[in-house]
């Protein structure tokens, strides 16, 4: 962790140990994945694969602007075009 994020054996322990090794989003999965700022190298949280994953595309679609589009689909479910195959 030293080398390739700058953390110290006691704040990697301390993050850690923020939520007993679990992920920090949905606090229920192991938290295995380091999760950084891309400019800065700033380590934020420990994700579990599905949240890293899954914050991974909420970040895509910020950049290209298309987060309010993504919440529009998520809104309308169900009134979503076609059936259910």
């Amino acid at each position: 962790m030293r080398y390739k994020y700058g953390l110290s054996d006691a704040e990697h322990k301390r993050l850690v140990d923020r939520f007993d090794g679990k992920c920090w989003l949905c606090r229920v999965a192991d938290g295995q994945y380091v999760d950084h700022c891309h400019d800065s190298g700033r380590v934020r949280a420990f994700l579990c694969p599905g949240c890293n994953t899954a914050l991974g595309q909420i970040e895509r679609l910020e950049r290209l602007g298309l987060t309010s589009r993504a919440w529009q689909i998520i809104g309308n479910l169900d009134d979503s075009i076609g059936e259910n195959i």
